[in-house]
């Protein structure tokens, strides 16, 4: 029966040579297979030059250069012709933080009073947007011929490399447009003043950044889908092809950088009905989703069991002694130091935001800031799972509790008893701040860090596991399973 639940999904990355009308063309072959859904990257307009799609710069159209929106109707089509469902993977968190991504660009020229800054997770308090891009003085990049003015008076823009970064319209800027050679050092300097955007050295201006990044990726820019009028803008197209039967199948990237996940979800169960949904989340053992209305997550969950079951225990302890020595001793002590010396030097940005929104929550005076920075940076250092989703008024699981049931978590009580307050907007907004920033540091310290110092057993450095967990027997196996398809069952 076409389009029911799937029983083989196949990954189709897009881009790199391959657009949607040579995926029409995989159609029969994936049929004979037996796959039931191809499942596409994101595939809307991309960065230029992207090679994965989740750095998207329009979220309501197809990427031109896998064919346009013409082209996925052509695929939707085809599928549905061969009794194919499709799933398209969505990028709600994030979108690219570059000047050709249109909604930035209007911001960069009209600032906070743009009519798309309110898409954008930006801490306009803080100051400008902040570029860290240069290797070098602005002055040395002129001499170098790697900025100069282009565009019309009516569309003024600054080349900075190869990118072309929109200019307030001003006097100045309209006239350096009509005669670029006007530009040098001492103008350039009153030009960029004038921006609602700055500029900086890649290596020592990141402190100078105050939107919300994906990690620590600065060409990735947090989109606020806690505001129902963005959801509305950057869902449109996925909601229109859900409903014209288009699409049979969503899976939510990094839902863990939303300010409000449950949220989220609830409203994107609304917007597209029974539609199934999954998402990308990463849970720890012993570890349970809250009550969202999905599908179930993206495979990480059934991975690492898979892992463990094909593990054989006394090989395992045997790779382990041989390394001895050749990796950390203790994989929870390794992550608490990574964690802090990412806190003291990646992450300054995520802090200092955590911070401001902790002081304002407990009405702080300027004289506690420090203090309650430490208690943040003690408590992310701690903190057990991706995040908590106390943001969305669920309770701390036993699992947060015992992990900051610590001496030197004493100090943090402040803090969570903001977490676990009621639905007071100030406590709310610190309690998202706070989980986002310990979802991307849990990915960093652990995942990007530790994983690879602790290489005992290489299968177990992988997404969604841990290179300390054991093998698992047939049995143990089989009581996960179940467990599993108790809390998502397939229809």
């Amino acid at each position: 029966m076409p389009f029911s639940t799937p029983v083989a999904t196949y990954r189709l990355q897009l881009r790199n040579g391959v657009d949607l009308d040579r995926a029409i063309g995989l159609l029969p072959w994936l049929r004979h297979l037996g796959v039931s859904h191809l499942y596409l990257s994101p595939p809307f307009q991309a960065a230029q030059g992207s090679t994965h799609g989740y750095d998207v710069i329009d979220p309501t159209r197809i990427d031109p250069v896998l064919g346009g929106d013409d082209a996925f109707l052509r695929l939707a089509n085809a599928a549905r012709d061969v009794d194919l469902g499709i799933i398209v993977d969505i990028v709600p968190n994030h979108m690219a933080f570059v000047p050709d991504n249109p909604w930035l660009a209007d911001v960069l020229r009209n600032g906070r009073d743009s009519e798309h800054a309110r898409i954008f997770d930006i801490d306009w308090d803080r100051g400008r947007l902040h570029f860290p891009v240069l290797d070098g003085t602005p002055a040395d990049l002129l001499a170098n011929g790697d900025i100069g003015m282009e565009g019309p008076s009516d569309d003024p823009r600054l080349r900075i490399y190869d990118r072309f970064y929109p200019l307030r319209l001003s006097p100045l800027s309209e006239k350096l447009a009509g005669d670029p050679a006007l530009l040098d050092d001492a103008t350039m300097a009153r030009l960029l003043d004038e921006q609602h955007w700055s500029v900086g050295h890649w290596r020592a201006s990141a402190a100078d950044i105050i939107h919300r990044r994906f990690f620590n990726i600065t060409e990735l820019i947090g989109v606020r889908q806690e505001d129902p009028d963005v959801f509305a803008l950057t869902h449109r197209w996925i909601i229109d092809q859900v409903g014209a039967g288009r699409i049979q199948g969503l899976r939510v990237d990094h839902i863990d950088g939303l300010a409000r996940p449950g949220a989220y979800l609830h409203h994107l169960r609304q917007a597209v009905g029974d539609t199934p949904i999954w998402i990308e989340k990463i849970v720890k053992a012993g570890e349970d989703l809250p009550a969202w209305p999905i599908e179930g997550m993206s495979g990480y969950e059934f991975m690492t069991p898979v892992t463990r079951l094909l593990t054989h225990g006394e090989g395992l302890d045997t790779i382990r002694e041989a390394s001895d020595g050749a990796v950390p001793a203790d994989y929870a002590q390794e992550v608490r130091k990574v964690r802090r010396e990412l806190l003291d030097d990646v992450f300054l940005p995520e802090r200092r935001r955590v911070v401001t929104a902790a002081m304002a929550a407990l009405a702080a005076a300027d004289d506690l800031r420090a203090d309650l920075d430490e208690a943040i940076a003690t408590l992310a250092s701690l903190w057990p799972v991706y995040r908590s989703y106390a943001a969305d008024l669920v309770p701390l699981s036993k699992l947060i509790t015992d992990a900051v049931a610590t001496p030197e978590a004493a100090r943090c009580k402040a803090l969570l008893d903001l977490l676990r307050a009621p639905d007071d907007p100030l406590a709310r907004a610190f309690a998202a701040r706070f989980e986002q920033l310990t979802g991307a540091l849990t990915a960093k310290s652990e995942e990007d860090t530790v994983f690879f110092r602790s290489v005992a057993y290489l299968p177990l450095c992988e997404v969604g596991s841990e290179p300390d967990l054991g093998s698992l027997d047939t049995e143990a196996f089989a009581t996960q399973m179940r467990e599993r398809a108790d809390r998502t069952p397939s229809p």
